[in-house]
Order: C-alpha cells, then structure tokens, then sequence
C-alpha cells in the first residue's frame, strides 16, 4: 500500500486522503482539476467526483460508475426518476447500491417505508397469510381450511365442514350422507360416506353415529311410487322424504 494508505485483513489496501489506486501510489487532484500536474481541467467525473493524475474518477459518496454519474442510493433508499426515494411499506433494503428493493416474504406484511432490514416484515396472525410485498395487516387472511375476519383470528372449520381455498368464504357442508370429524379440513375429501347399513345423514354431519335409515313408520302405500327414488339415494334425509323432496331439494310430486 506504499506509504499512502493501509493493508486490510483479508488481502486490499484503505487509502489515506488524496491517494487512490490499488496500492494507494495514485495522486487525487483537487476538485475541478486533472492532468499529471493537476492543472487541467476535470470533466469526466460529471461534478460528482475528483480525478486523479491519471485522469481517473474517485467518486464522492452516494455516485458510482467510470465517470460517477450513476446515482448510488443508501439503505432503505432505491433509485427512481425523482433521484433516490425510501423503499415502499412491505420491502426493505439492507445494502448501499443500486439494487431495487426486496419484498417482505409470503406469509408477513410491512407498514413501514424505508425499512433497512428484513426484520420490519411482521408475520400474519396464526394460521393466515399475505401475499410478498403486503403493506398492511389486513393483507392477511384466513388459510383454507380456517375461517375469520381479515387480520383477525382465524379458527378451523368445525367438524363436517372443509374451506378449499385462503380468504374470508364460509366453511362448506359435507353433503348428504357424508360426515367428518376432522378440524381445519381444507378439502371436500375428508367427507367420509356413510356405511351402506345406515347410509343416510344430514348436512355437515360430524360424525359416523349421524348416519341412519330412514324412518318409515308414516310412508304410505299410496306415496311409496313417489318415495322409491327418493329412498334410492344415498343423499337423502327422513324429513325430505316426508316432504316429497329429494335431497337437492326438488319436488317429487
């Protein structure tokens, strides 16, 4: 590093003031000027930097390139065409230079600008998510199979019932001689069919002791022709068979 400057662990020399050059033997002019003499003019370093005897660019901080004429925004700052501006709610920036900002991962959210560390990104509450870059608490919103107000606490589906997919749509039923005893189902495939011995059951039924047969204490002969199809099949309850209605609700006569 010859006289002007100091060795860095690791192999690099720090150059005292005025000295550039990878073994600090560079002269830097004063501002303005250039040449071996530093009598010229300086007009490469475009007014962001001095030039060296050798008509090099020392760039002053903030600037960067051969002529530092690239702006060289700090943490928490990213280059727009107004100049250097604070990265937006739901990024950070952690490093000095002219990389863009980085969102706040999936599952968290920010409301700070600015931010120089990932750690200002906050985790959604228990069992919800966001989207990357969420600015706000409520970006977050219920995971399937859980069901809530937007960045509020979010519960399981109760048993018999399932949410396939993330946001604040209600738990569906199982259907009609289905059940479930699963909490948090996230999939219609939980829904279980009652045994052929007792095939039939109600909506959202939650367990395997709500699958029965119907009840046909009050079928009479002269209805048996308009029940038989609706005690053919499996989706069906007493009292839609009372009432002369199939499970999906329609008349039978």
């Amino acid at each position: 590093c010859s006289i002007h400057g100091r060795c860095k662990r690791g192999g690099g020399c720090v150059c005292s003031k005025g000295w550039t050059g990878a073994n600090c033997s560079i002269p830097i002019c004063p501002r303005g000027l250039s040449g071996p003499l530093c009598k010229s003019n300086c007009t490469t370093c475009s007014g962001n930097g001095r030039c060296s005897v050798l008509g090099s660019c020392v760039c002053d901080a903030s600037w960067t390139g051969a002529n530092c004429s690239e702006l060289l925004c700090g943490l928490g700052m990213t280059k727009t065409n107004h100049g250097c501006e604070p990265c937006p709610a739901g990024t950070f920036k952690r490093k000095v230079g002219q990389l863009p900002c980085t969102a706040c991962q999936h599952g968290t959210y920010s409301l700070k600008t600015g931010a120089t560390s990932e750690s200002t990104c906050t985790a959604c509450p228990q069992h919800s998510s966001a989207p990357r870059g969420s600015q706000s608490l409520s970006n977050c919103t219920c995971n399937a199979g859980y069901i809530g107000d937007d960045d509020g606490q979010c519960v399981g589906c109760g048993a018999g019932k399932y949410k396939e997919v993330n946001g604040s749509n209600a738990c569906s039923l199982c259907s009609y001689g289905k059940f479930s005893t699963v909490i948090g189902a996230a999939s219609s495939t939980v829904c279980a069919s009652c045994p052929h011995q007792r095939p039939f059951s109600f909506e959202g039924s939650s367990n395997s002791t709500a699958c029965h047969l119907p009840d046909l204490t009050n079928i009479t002969l002269e209805t048996i022709a308009v029940h038989a199809v609706c005690l053919a099949e499996v989706n069906v309850s007493q009292d839609s068979c009372n009432n002369d209605t199939d499970c999906g609700g329609q008349a039978r006569g």
